[in-house]
């Protein structure tokens, strides 16, 4: 009898050290990496210079290196799903994400004016020119196209904050 309560004994705590390697092994796979830091890190300076290269009017350098971040914030999606899924936000970051949703809202939606706008003035400019009305015509040109520039600037504008909001969502990372 003795013999087989040492043998239970023994199973007992060699299927809890199986469960314990188990369990860390599970806690080592959902703890995030230091190369995901490192692309986490990467993605917001990207995203730090892309609203830097904006502000300087540099719109094209600056919507390269926000689809550099948003792929970095793809790939950290690709492996922190379950992560996400279960991470819950303070009421700041949910506070901050809400805005963030409302500033890239509100800019994509300037983005979309302003091209309408820009296109009726391409079209204007066509007809102008047309009627012989070359002055009025490259005035209507050059509006037109200083619009489809603002309005590219409102979209990449959007997508950083659409961004911002993704760098909030993977900032357990860094910690």
């Amino acid at each position: 009898m003795t013999y087989q309560i040492t043998l239970l004994r023994m199973m007992g705590i060699g299927l809890l050290t199986l469960g314990l390697l188990g369990a860390t092994q599970v806690l080592a796979q959902s703890a995030s990496t230091p190369d995901q830091a490192l692309l986490y890190q990467r993605a917001v300076s990207l995203l730090d210079k892309a609203q830097q290269k904006l502000e300087g009017n540099f719109t094209a350098e600056a919507k390269a290196l926000a689809k550099e971040a948003n792929s970095l914030f793809s790939t950290l999606q690709n492996e922190l799903s379950q992560e996400l899924m279960q991470r819950k936000l303070s009421p700041a970051e949910m506070k901050q994400e809400a805005i963030n949703k409302k500033l890239a809202t509100d800019y994509y939606a300037q983005g979309d004016e302003l091209m309408q706008s820009a296109q009726q003035k391409e079209a204007l400019s066509r007809d102008l020119e047309k009627q012989g009305k070359e002055e009025a015509s490259v005035q209507q040109l050059t509006e037109a196209k200083r619009e489809y520039d603002l309005a590219h600037q409102m979209y990449v504008k959007s997508q950083i904050y659409n961004l911002r909001n993704q760098e909030i969502a993977f900032k357990f990372i860094k910690k």
